[in-house]
């Protein structure tokens, strides 16, 4: 806008003559323009002009802080900067709010592609939950230099705990990060992880960030791995990301492929992505395709939805066939659907028919509702007729009960019959919060009044490793 001004200002300029030249006989007769009235008239013409122009030259040139142009953050719009490229990825009050609260209010102002690079950097994971750190990987989507950087930071956390869903969501993004942002380094973050089930995850989403580039680039990286175990799983990140180009003709491929355990993969991540986008098409798919494939797809469309939709996640899961992977869905599904809905998903939880799947949704809840009243929760784990889920219950309750309120927690544990059950939980409880506090865990066995009881308390937290 300013250099608009600026040539506005030139043009008066070079016109100044012929404006002082046509009004002169207007000027001469003014009282207030005699003599020099046409010298006069020029200069407070120019003089206007520049202060006019001058407002709006310091009105839009870009703020800085520490030399990085200011972004301006809309509520609702995108990120506009003011002397950069823009950033759309940052965009909203709810990225500022997150941006605040990872770096302890350090990242108040978005900024500029690099400064933004640099607040990502001082971000500190274990200010933020899964799902708001989740949140931000969203709003740096089209940014995956900072996402990459990000996500270094989350993984290198060795204190933090993740669920099996969640563990999985990060590795296969971790995957799809380096591929776009850091193709080079993907050999050496490979030979990081130790676990297969690891390099897999993160082989899965480097294949699909490759894949959302070009398809045969993905193939050929594919087909280069020198560990060829990884090549099938890998295959299940070419499917997520074809399917979103085009589903049809992903769908042909994979149903194509004629060696099964490659075939399903493929089948996997199509519907995983397809549930992001169509959930009620990808589990009719799901569920029409045959016997232990369907499981299959039904847990991995359940799985890619956890997040976004729990409580759809959760009805549609149960219809799969009882394995590790299924409950671990599960698990993470209630929980996130108890976020928003305790007691809707209880009262659908106790109607469950399958008797392990209702056991594992209310140990879910129970393990959910600890964290906001561990006695509460205790007392309702208490209250659940089958055994061998109440005993997991309040392995999950306990724990945050006895390191909230010690002397409570400690006389109704007391108050139980001492049988085998009692004893395992007292062994649960304390090896739970024993390795990383032994002081909190030796205070509270020794307010158990029974003898027997509280030697084998001490005796387990004895047996503990040293943290």
């Amino acid at each position: 806008m300013s250099g608009i001004f600026i040539a506005n200002i030139r043009a008066h300029l070079l016109n100044a003559d012929n404006y002082s030249a046509v009004n002169t006989d207007t000027f001469s007769r003014s009282w207030c323009w005699q003599g020099n009235g046409h010298v006069m008239a020029k200069v407070l013409v120019i003089l206007f002009l520049l202060g006019f122009a001058s407002f709006f030259i310091f009105r839009s040139a870009p703020s800085s802080i520490d030399g990085d142009p200011v972004v301006t953050v809309g509520d609702q719009g995108g990120v506009q900067n003011a002397g950069a490229s823009s950033s759309p990825q940052a965009g909203g009050s709810r990225f500022r709010e997150l941006m605040n609260k990872a770096t302890g209010g350090a990242g108040a102002g978005a900024t500029s592609e690099e400064g933004l690079r640099a607040f990502v950097s001082r971000v500190d994971p274990s200010r933020l939950s899964f799902r708001e750190l989740d949140e931000l990987f969203e709003s740096l989507e089209n940014d995956p230099e900072a996402g990459l950087i990000l996500m270094d930071r989350v993984l290198s956390d060795p204190d933090r705990d993740w669920t099996f869903v969640q563990k999985e969501t990060l590795l296969r993004r971790s995957g799809v990060l380096a591929a776009v942002a850091d193709f080079g380094s993907l050999e050496s973050r490979l030979s990081d992880l130790e676990a297969f089930e690891d390099r897999s995850l993160f082989v899965q989403g480097a294949a699909e960030g490759l894949a959302g580039q070009e398809i045969e680039k993905s193939l050929l990286w594919i087909d280069s791995l020198a560990e060829s175990a990884l090549q099938t799983p890998a295959l299940r990140g070419v499917g997520k990301a074809w399917g979103k180009e085009d589903l049809t003709l992903a769908t042909e491929w994979a149903e194509g492929l004629s060696d099964p355990s490659e075939k399903a993969a493929a089948l996997e991540g199509l519907v995983a992505g397809w549930a992001l986008t169509d959930a009620t098409s990808a589990f009719d798919y799901a569920r029409n395709a045959p016997n232990e494939l369907g499981d299959r797809l039904i847990v991995e469309a359940a799985g890619s939805v956890a997040l976004k939709d729990p409580k759809l996640a959760s009805e549609q899961i149960v219809a799969a066939a009882v394995s590790p992977k299924q409950k671990a869905v599960l698990e993470e599904s209630v929980a996130g659907w108890a976020e928003d809905d305790f007691e809707g998903v209880a009262a659908w939880s106790m109607l469950v028919a399958n008797t392990d799947m209702r056991d594992t949704a209310m140990v879910s809840l129970a393990d959910h509702w600890s964290k906001d009243d561990p006695k509460k929760a205790t007392e309702w784990a208490e209250s659940f007729p089958t055994a061998d889920a109440r005993a997991r219950m309040l392995a999950k309750t306990l724990p945050h009960w006895a390191q909230t309120n010690p002397s409570e927690s400690a006389e109704w544990f007391q108050d139980r019959p001492v049988d085998i059950p009692q004893i395992s939980l007292l062994k649960k409880t304390v090896e739970s919060f024993g390795v990383d506090d032994p002081l909190a865990a030796e205070a509270w066995i020794n307010q158990i009044d029974s003898p027997a009881l509280k030697q084998i308390g001490l005796n387990t937290l004895q047996s503990l490793p040293a943290d």
